[in-house]
């Protein structure tokens, strides 16, 4: 058997059988078993077995080869075939080694074979090679819409045929015409260069429609998403170049929160991604949409929209009076994708900030350590996700310490700027006791570390009956915050003292702000005694915006610190404001683009895009210690 060989694939259903031609042959045959498909060791049928070719008529003329085409035709399926020569007198030779092949037709592979969608007015068709050099091709439009010749919109009442034509070279097909809107229908078959057809394919369906939007994959469902910048993905579309994406805040009913017109395809993806890491987004719930366009830039429909919600932790308590103890318990509310959370609680008495601040806590409520003064205070908490995103600051929540303290020292000094590295530490002294406690915190280091915690066995002035101690390890440039208790013989402690707050301000040492390497510069003021004769007044602020120091390019100029006391109250208004969390959702001021855009219940709008700006943001922003500009967006930044 030289034709077909081993293996080989045929698109023919009535293939040629060649072979090698014996010289005193009189007849033939030729015998073809239908394989089992699963077990091709299994003969299923026998669909030729013809003993009675004539040798002379089967003869290839000018070869030693002879040649037999069968007239009933084979099906798609698996095949074995053999020859065998009879003499004239009968005498059978021996057969041929078997050849198996199969038969086989095209299979289409395209357009967008995964959702058989898409919105190309002229979209590729692909499919198999079955090695023909030439494919007849046959698409219909079922229903829908087309545009006739004449230019005008046609509804279809039955299908109608849009090709029937052979081509020849590589098995793909683009139309010349633009395909209209609807349902359409795609055959193809091989055929040999004498003309003679294979099989047409399996019919293909696919749908050509604008009016059908992409399939959005995540966030949806009201899903949880701590990424405030989160990653937008839906379904790619075939024929499409870019995507259109729309994203409304449901709770404040603001449009387009984020708003792009030009997201690129990606050839050969299943999913298109997009993220506007411009765009921090608060908590709420929103909606989204995305629409395809094609090369023509015909839009396609919005897909369906889906929702998501941003969450943020909310403080449950202490509040609105804690009477029984100056150690409050601080509780929020959380989602399992928080693994941790921060606290920040300000005094608003004393204008201190940060008097506690952790960091790293990873339950819903904590306790604290250190006693708070009697006043006003402020705390707000976030919580951070797995990958590092973090919430916004929860909206503050006001309380009241009016606790007594008995048992427990009086802090005296210091309490206000020192330029001693070892500075004297001052108490009242508890009856009976000889041994005390002093802790100290530096506050403006990151995660405030511990400056000095010992027993101490203070020296007891003769005159006022004050006890006092003075460290021998230097304290580095910085605000501090010092506790004091008693210590009893047996090793039991009584309560700490309410805390002072003191900054050294010593050019001996090096500040714990200053790193070259950063580019970091200690601002410092330049201040009288007298300034610092009452308690250490620091600004109070919103967790996201500590001033005490700021990073400065090379060539920045220093400001000066002003010491006019309406710095402070203009400071306080503003950061008040700035604590209420809800400065940036003010509602858009032009009342008629808010009216031109889409409501929560549709897809967003289709006309008029490019007349509707997004509206802008307002933002504010502090300049060192002094207050250099209070200019207000809506952008809010991070901390």
């Amino acid at each position: 058997l030289i034709d077909p060989l081993n293996f080989d694939i045929e698109f023919d259903t009535s293939p040629e059988f060649t072979f090698t031609a014996i010289a005193d042959a009189d007849r033939y045959q030729v015998w073809v078993s239908q394989l089992d498909p699963d077990d091709r060791s299994v003969t299923i049928a026998i669909p030729i077995n013809n003993s009675f070719i004539d040798a002379q008529l089967a003869l290839v003329a000018g070869t030693n080869l002879a040649m037999w085409e069968p007239s009933n035709r084979l099906s798609e399926g698996f095949f074995r075939v053999w020859v065998r020569a009879f003499e004239l007198n009968g005498n059978a030779g021996a057969w041929s080694a078997g050849s198996q092949f199969q038969v086989t037709r095209p299979t289409v592979t395209g357009p967008e074979p995964a959702t058989r969608v898409t919105i190309d007015d002229t979209p590729t068709f692909t499919w198999t090679d079955v090695g023909a050099n030439h494919y007849e091709i046959w698409l219909s439009q079922i229903n829908g819409t087309l545009i006739d010749s004449g230019g005008n919109l046609v509804t279809l009442t039955s299908p109608q045929l849009i090709t029937n034509q052979v081509i020849s070279g590589p098995t793909t097909y683009t139309p010349d015409t633009l395909l209209g809107d609807g349902d359409f229908r795609f055959w193809v078959r091989a055929l040999d260069d004498d003309g003679e057809a294979g099989l047409w394919s399996d019919q293909y369906d696919f749908t050509k429609n604008l009016n059908q939007g992409p399939l959005l994959v995540s966030p949806i469902g009201g899903a949880t998403t701590t990424d405030r910048t989160p990653i937008f993905e839906w379904l790619a579309f075939a024929g499409a170049t870019h995507y259109e994406i729309w994203v409304n805040n449901s709770n404040t009913q603001t449009p387009r929160i984020i708003h792009d017109v030009n997201v690129p395809h990606v050839d050969g993806a299943t999913s298109i991604f997009f993220t506007d890491p411009s765009v921090v987004l608060r908590n709420a719930t929103y909606r989204w949409w995305v629409r395809a366009f094609n090369e023509d830039s015909g839009a396609g429909a919005w897909s369906s929209s889906e929702t998501f919600w941003v969450p943020t932790p909310v403080m449950t308590s202490p509040g609105p009076v804690v009477a029984s103890t100056n150690l409050p318990t601080f509780a929020w509310t959380g989602v399992p994708e928080y693994v941790r959370y921060e606290l920040w609680v300000n005094n608003d008495t004393t204008n201190q900030s940060r008097v506690i601040y952790e960091p790293d806590l990873t339950g819903l409520s904590f306790t604290a350590g250190l006693p708070l003064l009697n006043g006003d205070f402020r705390a707000w908490v976030r919580g951070h996700d797995i990958d590092g995103n973090a919430s916004q600051w929860s909206n503050p929540l006001s309380f009241t310490v009016n606790a007594n303290i008995s048992n427990a020292p009086t802090a005296l000094a210091p309490r206000s700027a020192t330029a001693d590295n070892t500075p004297l530490f001052v108490w009242t002294t508890l009856p009976n006791l000889t041994t005390y406690e002093i802790f100290v915190k530096n506050m403006l280091a990151t995660g405030q570390p511990t400056a000095l915690n010992e027993l101490v066995t203070p020296t007891i002035d003769p005159t006022t009956g004050n006890a006092s101690f003075s460290p021998t390890n230097n304290l580095i440039v910085g605000t501090y915050r010092w506790w004091i208790r008693g210590v009893n013989a047996d090793g039991t402690t009584g309560p700490w003292s309410q805390p002072l707050d003191f900054l050294v301000v010593s050019a001996d040492q090096p500040s714990i702000l200053d790193d070259s390497s950063f580019g970091r510069e200690t601002i410092v003021a330049s201040l009288s005694n007298e300034q610092w004769a009452d308690d250490l007044v620091n600004i109070t602020v919103h967790p996201a915006a500590v001033v005490a120091a700021r990073l400065v390019e090379e060539d920045d100029d220093a400001v000066a610190v002003s010491d006019d006391g309406a710095l402070y109250s203009d400071l306080d208004s503003v950061m008040d404001e700035l604590g209420t969390a809800d400065w940036w959702d003010t509602p858009l001021a032009d009342a008629e683009e808010a009216a031109s855009l889409p409501n929560e219940s549709v897809a967003p709008a289709v006309a008029s895009l490019d007349a509707q700006q997004p509206a802008k943001r307002k933002g504010a922003s502090l300049l060192g210690l002094a207050l250099a500009s209070m200019t207000v967006r809506r952008r809010r930044k991070e901390d």
